[in-house]
């Protein structure tokens, strides 16, 4: 028998390729032959070697299994499992399950053995069965609240179960449910009884990981490359006296991943000469997961005295030799590889260490930003330690691969391409550089280069063992969500609410409260990146989203971690990817796909097809897709009726015009995104998918409506309709969405009413929706016809929404039949004074609402459009206020400031007037007259304390403003007054009165001005200024100034700092004002060198500009001479000087691009860049884009700041591409 099993064997192998197939077969062979499993154990080592893609993810298998137990234990199921004659089953599989959740921690530990082959089949076969008993739970869940139209399938709805079930049109169902649990229960059964074989243990869920790390030692390694700068700056620290000692003491934490260098640095630094000489007692402690304090007492003893102190003594008396050992004596201990969080034992620590002297250190290294924080000293920063550049890379692998020597062209080549997986963590530049140093030709590391980090042999693989240890000390439920991440590709800029939402819809997070899931998930987030498993936490471009990614090498750990069930980033263009989607998704529940370059429409539809005719589609649980740009596709309906176990699938930027009806089939959907999409409406069979906890339409801006049965997606807590600016309204029901956490956007109706109208729902809707986060806007407010509804909103509940936006609709002249109505309802719509940003837009009310100055905590107000309010009133005592816009409003005369009836104390009004304010923006206010008391009299104003940005734009009646401070970076007036630039730039310390020459420089670096019709010269004052305190100015540009004559000598005498000159439309001035000996003179006591910095010099519209002027030679790094409209006759003769300059573009040049040539080549040949009159001397491009580009300066935009930024990026855009197309070279020759 065992030897026609073995050709059995034989067959299968040659049958089966696939590895996960032959497996599979050989289990079900081995039943069919009644062989015992410990049988087929002596034919595994026959068997191929397991992928390195080692499946160890058994921590989402227990969360799973808990779920399901939880399931089987609702009362609704026990009491249909009584109707259904299967309540004995439904009792043996909740037995059986619960026998084996106790023991999959250890199943996990023991799996990761070489020798394991047989526990992971056995893993594999149990976690199939788990996901079929979820779905079929799940499947049961969802048509009870379907028929009940109940949220949960509850206590609520147990009174009712016996008739429901027992119902006529129910029998078949109930069968078909108590069919499935006897066919689980049966399989589990039989999956049960093998588990003896593998000997498993019961473990705690917070078990830790059996192995440790080796003990490490305060010698150096023999080979130690680079770390000069990180050493001298930990040194630092070290050494330097600190105020914020407490107890003589303070800690320094080193941190990073695993692999980065933290001891070895901490190493350097204990053995350096300054290090001993600085302390009097060093200890060296290797603490790894035991944090016991007495343990960690008895080694800096015995590290300090060369003694072992008794392993038996008390703690009191370890106490009192630790305090002879250090009393009065500067010491440093080091602690190396720590783990605990634990703030009690880091407590008793510290109390333990406060006998040294003054200048004590302790240093720890951690790869847990949390325990760096726990241990820190306050106002000591941890220090994070980051790989090594490329150069001691490359050095370090050399040292290695090829024990110093050089290596030849073709194998660095390769080398460097290796290299580069590592990412400049050392550890693993040692592991590959050594596994390499045994092989020695070319095929054998070229064949090494194609492999991922965990697909090295264990014997030969030092990095991801320590990299493990990380994950082994992570709880059961970051385990998970850890190895999910693997589905997103290296270098991957993730979206820490996607990933949270994905998180959730897999049911990963626990919480037994659905409305703070979120907050659950986004805990699970911080513990990840505070452990390093994340890194680049930011914002991104977009909405303001935070973003992050994973290490490279976390990277690799995490899809080691995942094994074969997450197919990451499968690439639609590789025609060898879609062969292999089958196979793929015979393994595979997470699918990726990436679009990069398609064409849409076909390839697409190749790929979906792939995954959705799959036998096997049906287990997939997460579809999702990335880079694809806006496609035109029409997706086929079958993909719903195939992949009924979907939990998130991602169609975004298909292009739809049209969802189909089927939708309804993916029953188990809890996140879904439609992005980017053209549908004009919904099915309303969506109102089916009653799991469903994110739906995202953000940019669908050709939807018109929402479902209107949205309030059966009872499990909602993300509705995104960002840029969904077609809505005409919102549906019925939306306030019974109780969990809604996210709702970017509520459309008022066409006769909206407290009992709502018709054509959709009232603001009364939003009463319910006290759990809302984030941003709210609502539009259409002028709908609203009864002036007293705004209260039905209950804004003042909503305590969790950040940005509010009111938004009525823009009316020319600010006139409109209600406008009164309009006043008072803006009055009842007050919010809650948490709320940090607030937008108010088009409103035709007399006034201001009196509750703005109570949002305390408002960090952003923008009034656009408001034409009737001729005051606002004081809001100089926000504490937190630190941007204010007002735009449009054409009646407005003055802010109010209540300055005399506050205390006389100049720094006391100083410190409470607009405390936090660094943004100022201020256009189209033509009656704005400044800042004014009640009755519009004027004071003397206090400063602007911390303002860094001033845009003024066509506020022409300014008179009274506030005193600037010298930390203004930027500054923007266009329109105005030479008087007002006088006001604006008459800055002073913040923290001194004002004086002609301030104490210290200003910050200032951007300065534009424009359209000062009587701005002839800068004015005196302000050119002292710019002598003594705006030597830190690096852009200046001047637009439209028609009276503007000169510069000098601000240009070129006091912007010694200046980067970027811009100069536009100035038909009267003279940049050559100032060419004359004296100048000579100053460059000679220059060194011929007075702008050092200048690179840019971008001229148009200057007609008194007949030659260059002489100061540019006294700019030596000028990179670009941009003259459009400037009658330049001629090419000065020092031109070469300019030995940098790149680009010479002038377009009214006086004599023809021939004649250039012929005349002025030697003058001019250095440039890399010329055109002449239009004409490319060296190379040809297409024409005039960057004057264009400064022909449109500030386009008028009715939303705040917007265009202009947009066109500000569109003119850096336009320069880059002007500057770096390519170019056709054309040369004239006589």
């Amino acid at each position: 028998m065992v030897l026609e099993f073995w050709h059995m064997l034989q067959h299968i192998r040659e049958m089966f390729p696939s590895l996960g197939e032959a497996e599979a077969r050989v289990i079900q062979t081995a039943h069919q032959w009644k062989f015992k499993c410990f049988y087929i154990y002596r034919f595994s080592e026959w068997l191929p070697q397991t992928s390195k893609r080692t499946l160890m993810a058994e921590a989402a298998l227990f969360n799973i299994s808990q779920a399901v137990l939880k399931q089987l234990g609702s009362k609704v199921l026990q009491e249909a499992a009584l109707l259904w004659g299967i309540g004995d089953d439904v009792k043996k599989l909740t037995r059986t399950l619960s026998s084996i959740q106790a023991v999959l921690l250890d199943a996990e530990e023991k799996s990761h053995s070489p020798r394991s082959h047989q526990l992971r089949l056995w893993l594999k076969e149990l976690r199939q069965v788990v996901y079929e008993a979820e779905d079929l739970l799940d499947d049961f869940s969802i048509e009870v609240q379907r028929r009940q139209g109940m949220a949960t399938a509850g206590e609520k709805i147990s009174k009712e179960v016996r008739s429901f079930f027992s119902s006529s049109n129910q029998v078949a169902y109930g069968l078909k449910i108590a069919h499935g649990i006897q066919a689980i229960r049966a399989t589990l059964d039989e999956i049960a009884e093998r588990r003896e074989m593998f000997h498993l243990e019961v473990q705690p869920v917070e078990s830790m990981a059996s192995k440790s790390r080796e003990q490490t030692h305060s010698d150096v390694p023999e080979i130690v490359v680079g770390r000069e700068d990180e050493r001298e700056r930990v040194l630092n620290q070290l050494l330097q006296h600190s105020s914020n000692c407490k107890d003589n003491v303070s800690v320094v934490s080193i941190v990073g991943i695993g692999g980065l260098g933290k001891t070895t640095l901490a190493q350097l630094l204990y053995n350096d000469e300054a290090v001993k000489s600085h302390f009097e007692l060093k200890a060296w402690v290797c603490v790894s997961e035991k944090f016991e304090v007495k343990l960690i007492i008895e080694k800096i003893i015995e590290s300090c005295t060369n003694q072992t102190p008794g392993r038996d003594l008390e703690m009191d008396t370890l106490r009192k030799r630790l305090y002879e050992t250090m009393n009065g004596k500067r010491y440093l201990i080091v602690l190396d590889d720590v783990w605990s969080e634990d703030r009690e034992k880091w407590s008793r620590l510290k109390g333990l260490l406060k006998g040294g002297a003054e200048g004590s250190r302790v240093m720890i290294t951690t790869r847990l930003q949390n325990v760096a924080k726990l241990a820190a000293t306050r106002g000591v920063e941890p220090y994070e330690l980051k790989g090594l550049s490329e150069r001691e890379s490359w050095s370090l692998f050399q040292e290695i691969a090829f024990e110093g020597e050089a290596m030849s062209g073709r194998y660095e080549s390769i080398g460097r391409e290796i290299l580069e997986k590592c990412k400049g963590v050392p550890l693993a530049i040692k592991t590959v550089a050594g596994a390499l140093f045994f092989k020695e030709s070319e095929s054998e590391w070229i064949a090494f280069k194609s492999k991922g980090m965990w697909e090295m042999d264990d014997n030969e693989n030092d990095i991801m063992p320590t990299l493990k240890l990380s994950y082994d000390h992570l709880p059961t439920h970051l385990k998970h969500c850890f190895a999910y991440c693997s589905l997103f590709p290296k270098d991957y800029e993730i979206d820490v609410e996607t990933l949270i939402h994905l998180w959730i819809a897999q049911g990963f997070v626990q919480s037994s409260d659905p409305s703070n899931r979120f907050d659950v998930g986004l805990g699970y987030f911080k513990d990840l990146l505070w452990g390093s498993f994340f890194q680049e936490q930011k914002k991104g471009k977009r909405r303001n989203r935070v973003i992050c990614k994973m290490h490279d090498l976390m990277h690799d750990l995490a899809i080691a971690i995942a094994g074969e069930e997450i197919s990451a980033a499968l690439a639609v263009l590789k025609s060898q990817d879609i062969q292999d989607y089958d196979s793929h998704l015979r393994i595979s529940r997470h699918v990726l796909l990436d679009y990069w370059g398609c064409r849409f429409d076909k390839q697409i539809h190749e790929a979906l097809s792939s995954i959705v005719n799959n036998t096997e589609a049906n287990k997939v649980r997460t579809l999702l897709g990335i880079n694809l740009v806006w496609g035109f596709f029409k997706l086929d309906p079958v993909i719903f009726s195939n992949t009924t176990s979907l939990r998130a699938l991602d169609m975004s930027k298909f292009g739809m015009s049209m969802l189909s009806h089927t939708v309804h089939k993916l029953k188990h959907l809890k996140y879904f995104d439609l992005s980017c999409n053209k549908m004009t409406v919904l099915p309303e069979e969506i109102t089916e998918l009653i799991n469903l906890e994110v739906l995202k339409l953000d940019d669908c801006s050709k939807l018109l409506q929402l479902p209107k049965g949205i309030g059966k997606l009872s499990c909602l807590f993300h509705l995104g309709v960002d840029g969904c600016d077609s809505l005409t309204c919102m549906p019925h029901g939306i306030g019974q969405l109780c969990y809604l956490r996210e709702l970017p956007l509520f459309v008022i109706a066409e006769g909206d009413s407290e009992s709502t109208s018709a054509a959709g729902a009232g603001i009364g809707e939003l009463r319910y929706l006290n759990n809302l986060r984030g941003r709210l806007v609502i539009t259409n407010l002028e709908k609203l016809k009864n002036s007293s509804e705004g209260e039905l909103a209950d804004l003042k509940g909503k305590q969790h929404l950040e940005e509010l936006s009111l938004l009525w609709e823009e009316r020319e002249g600010g006139i409109a039949v209600g406008a009164e109505a309009e006043g008072i309802l803006l009055e009842a719509l007050c919010p809650h004074p948490n709320l940090k940003k607030l937008w108010l837009k088009y409103n035709c009310g007399s006034e201001c609402p009196s509750w703005v100055p109570s949002v305390m905590n408002l960090v952003e107000l923008q009034i656009v459009g408001c034409q009737n309010w001729k005051r606002l009133p004081s809001l100089d005592q926000l504490p937190f206020l630190a941007e204010l816009r007002l735009q449009d409003m054409e009646s407005l005369e003055y802010i109010e400031y209540c300055g005399e009836t506050r205390s006389s104390s100049s720094s006391s009004s100083f410190c409470s007037f607009f405390p936090s304010l660094k943004v100022l923006g201020l256009k189209r206010c033509p009656k704005f007259k400044g800042w004014l008391t009640p009755e519009a009299v004027a004071v003397v104003l206090p400063q602007f304390p911390c303002v860094s940005e001033v845009k003024i734009s066509d506020c022409g009646s300014i008179s009274s403003i506030p005193y600037f401070p010298l930390e203004l970076i930027t500054l923007k007036l266009k329109g105005g007054s030479k008087e007002l630039l006088k006001q604006i730039l008459r800055m002073r310390p913040s923290s001194s009165p004002s004086s002609l020459f301030p104490p210290r420089s200003s910050c200032l670096n951007s300065v534009k001005i424009s359209k000062i019709l009587d701005l002839d010269t800068l004015p005196e004052e302000t050119l002292l200024r710019l002598t003594y305190s705006f030597s830190s100015l690096e852009m200046l540009t001047i637009n439209n100034c028609p009276e503007l004559r000169t510069l000098y000598p601000a240009v070129p005498h006091h912007l010694t700092s200046l980067r970027c000159l811009n100069i536009w439309r100035c038909e009267k001035l003279d940049l050559c004002d100032g060419d004359d000996d004296e100048m000579m003179q100053q460059q000679q006591l220059h060194g011929g060198v007075l702008l050092p910095l200048l690179s840019e010099v971008y001229l148009n519209g200057i007609p008194k500009l007949s030659r260059l002027p002489e100061w540019f030679q006294l700019a030596p790094e000028l990179l670009q001479i941009w003259a459009f409209n400037c009658p330049i006759a001629y090419m000065p003769e020092w031109m070469p000087k300019l030995v940098h300059l790149q680009t010479l573009m002038i377009n009214s040049y006086g004599k023809s691009a021939s004649q250039c040539v012929h005349e002025d080549w030697s003058k001019i040949a250095h440039i890399s860049k010329i055109s002449i009159n239009n004409v490319y001397i060296h190379e040809q491009a297409a024409g005039e884009e960057k004057f264009k580009e400064l022909e449109e300066e500030e386009e008028e935009t009715p939303v705040i700041e917007a265009a202009e930024e947009e066109q500000e990026e569109t003119s850096k855009l336009l320069q880059f591409f002007v500057m770096n197309c390519g170019m056709v070279g054309r040369c004239f020759q006589g």
